[in-house]
């Protein structure tokens, strides 16, 4: 027996209606769903198993999850694809060893010091951009009836230092 009907949006933004019977389950209206296909089956009088909704938040969740790390990471190589991110690891290497090298001038281990100093703004940006995916991340887990949790990456492109190779090479 069909208790409740409420429509809401789903995560797509599409109105999908729900129904709440006497079965105790939440059964989303959309064809697509296997819930309603699951419904469908149920109302002709087939012997279905209905769904378990914490399964379906559980699967809501491990997607959200996986979509949150795509897009931290899908940002930041936006903004340092891989082979930036590789060559400015590199000159880190090369700077640091020009400051470690007793033969090295005054003149290049003060090139070099300035060069790791613009290097690290790189990593400390990066660091923050990681640091706000670990806060979102850790905020969801704590939660365990959410599905998804708001969060905006592009936040970090005002204070993103914009280092290319090129300023730091020579």
């Amino acid at each position: 027996m069909i208790e409740t009907y409420t429509e809401q949006l789903d995560d797509a933004g599409n109105v999908v209606g729900y129904l709440k019977g006497s079965y105790g389950s939440l059964i989303s209206i959309n064809p697509a769903d296997p819930e309603y296909q699951a419904f469908q089956k149920w109302q002709a009088g087939g012997n279905v198993a209905l769904p378990d909704p914490n399964q379906t938040i559980a699967k809501k969740r491990a997607r959200f999850l996986k979509q949150l790390k795509s897009d931290v990471s899908a940002y930041l190589y936006s903004r340092y694809s891989s082979g930036t991110q590789t060559t400015l690891l590199g000159l880190n290497s090369k700077w640091s060893g020009v400051l470690i090298n007793p033969a090295s001038t005054t003149a290049k281990k003060t090139t070099a010091t300035a060069r790791l100093a613009t290097l690290l703004t790189v990593a400390d940006w990066m660091s923050r951009v990681w640091d706000e995916y670990y806060t979102k991340r850790d905020a969801f887990n704590a939660d365990p009836t959410l599905t998804t949790i708001a969060y905006d990456f592009t936040q970090f492109d005002v204070t993103d230092p914009q280092v290319s190779p090129e300023s730091v090479r020579v």
